[in-house]
C-alpha cells in the first residue's frame, strides 16, 4: 500500500528541537543567514498510536539526523513536546540549518504491551549510517533554499516504525505552500521545494518531478 497524505493544515505552533547549531527560523536569523543556510520543513506527529502493531499502544519520543560525513558538527535531533500528553496531529518545524545531505541517523519509540510492560524500540546512528552510508535514508538542503521533507509519523502495520509520509499532488502541495507564506510573510518570493527525505526504509519513493517548487 502506497503511504500517502492528503493536505494536512499548517497549525499555528511553534515546536522546540534539541539545542543544536540549527535553529526554528525567525525573520531575523533569515534575514542574516538565509542565504548562507538552508531551510527545512518537516512535520512530527508524537501522538501515542492504540493497537499500534503487536502492542497496545506507541509514541514516538525522538528521531535525529546527521550531515553524513560532518556528523561531529550538525545534528538535527527533534524529540516529543511531552511523554504523557503530547498532543494530536501533526507539529510543524522550520528550521535553520547548515546546508548538505543529512543521513537519518535514530529514533527511539515508546511500546507499551499493558500499563506495567513497557520499553523502547531504538536505532542508533551506528545502525543506520555504515561507512558513510545513509541506510536508512537521506535527505538534501543546499544554501539559500527552502525545502519540504514530508510528514512523520508511527506506522503500525507491524511493528512501529517512524514512517515518511507526504502530501500527494501539485495542487495539495501549492496549497500547502501558502499557510507558510501567510505565516511567514519574510518567506515571500522564496521558492518552497518539495523533496522528501529519500527512504525505502522508512517510506515509500514519490516525486512530483525534479526540483518542483512553488512561490511563496
Amino acid at each position: 500500500m502506497i503511504k500517502r497524505l492528503v493536505l494536512i493544515l499548517l497549525l499555528p505552533f511553534f515546536s522546540s528541537a534539541i539545542a543544536s547549531s540549527y535553529v526554528e527560523l525567525t525573520e531575523s536569523n533569515f534575514a542574516k543567514s538565509g542565504h548562507e543556510k538552508a531551510v527545512i520543513v518537516i512535520q512530527v506527529n508524537w501522538g501515542r498510536q492504540w493497537n499500534c502493531g503487536s502492542y497496545e499502544n506507541s509514541q514516538l519520543i525522538d528521531l535525529k539526523f546527521a550531515l553524513i560525513n560532518d556528523a561531529a558538527i550538525e545534528r538535527i535531533e527533534l524529540e516529543t513536546p511531552s511523554k504523557l500528553s503530547p498532543g494530536k496531529g501533526f507539529r510543524p518545524y522550520i528550521l535553520l540549518v547548515k546546508p548538505g545531505e543529512y543521513a537519518f541517523s535514530g529514533f527511539k519509540i515508546r511500546a507499551a504491551k499493558s500499563e506495567t510492560d513497557i520499553g523502547y524500540i531504538e536505532a542508533t546512528e551506528d545502525k543506520l549510517i555504515i561507512a558513510g552510508k545513509p541506510m536508512g535514508g537521506y535527505f538534501t538542503a543546499n544554501a539559500g533554499e527552502m525545502v519540504y521533507l514530508g510528514h512523520i509519523a508511527l506506522d503500525c502495520k507491524y511493528d512501529p516504525v517512524p514512517w515518511r509520509f507526504y502530501i500527494e499532488g501539485k495542487s495539495e502541495f501549492t496549497q500547502y505552500a501558502q499557510q507558510y507564506s501567510d505565516a511567514y510573510p519574510y518567506l515571500k518570493g522564496k521558492k518552497f521545494i518539495y523533496r522528501l527525505w529519500e527512504t525505502k526504509e522508512f517510506g515509500t519513493p514519490y516525486s512530483l518531478g525534479n526540483g518542483f517548487e512553488v512561490e511563496m
